[in-house]
């Protein structure tokens, strides 16, 4: 499995010159590069025909001083690890990264970034729930409460 990983991110920190146009744009809390599942399974094969931007959860690095760290897996597969201190504030930083006005598709692996829906205009949401937060360990009534 891992020499699939390798083989599709060999462009590693690829910068663009400009925003893109995308056809889906996939929130996920797993990373990309982490382990291959159902993610990258799924959004692998829909990359084929769609372009596709896989959006992690934030890496905040304040010594940087970029907005994200783009990376091109392919010319359809764009993964974006968002320097923000917190998921509400990769709205801030989309614009750097989408020209889109309004995106066919935005399909999400995990509530929490349902906040995002008021500042970006989805076509078609597809919510795909991996992880039940009710049986989750710990204080997560907040993940259940986003999820409704």
């Amino acid at each position: 499995m891992n020499n699939l990983i390798n083989k599709n991110t060999s462009n590693l920190n690829y910068q663009l010159d400009s925003a893109q146009y995308y056809d889906m744009i996939v929130f996920c809390h797993y990373r990309w590069q982490f382990v291959y599942q159902r993610p990258q399974h799924i959004i692998g094969r829909l990359s084929s025909t769609l372009k596709v931007l896989f959006i992690e959860e934030p890496l905040p690095n304040t010594a940087s001083g970029k907005s994200g760290n783009l990376i091109v897996v392919n010319d359809n597969l764009h993964v974006l690890q968002p320097n923000v201190q917190d998921i509400t504030s990769i709205a801030r930083i989309i614009p750097e990264f989408i020209n889109n006005k309004s995106v066919p598709v935005g399909w999400f692996y995990s509530p929490m970034f349902s906040p995002l829906l008021e500042h970006i205009n989805f076509q078609t949401v597809v919510y795909d729930c991996m992880d039940d937060p009710a049986s989750m360990r710990g204080d997560n009534h907040y993940l259940i409460d986003l999820e409704h």
